[in-house]
């Protein structure tokens, strides 16, 4: 489903830039 490849993606967005704040020591 469209809705769910959405959500898919916007998780993974999320966890890479909070993953690249906490790397950046913010």
């Amino acid at each position: 489903m469209e809705v769910t490849a959405a959500l898919l993606l916007f998780l993974g967005l999320s966890l890479v830039v909070l993953l690249a704040v906490r790397g950046r020591g913010g």
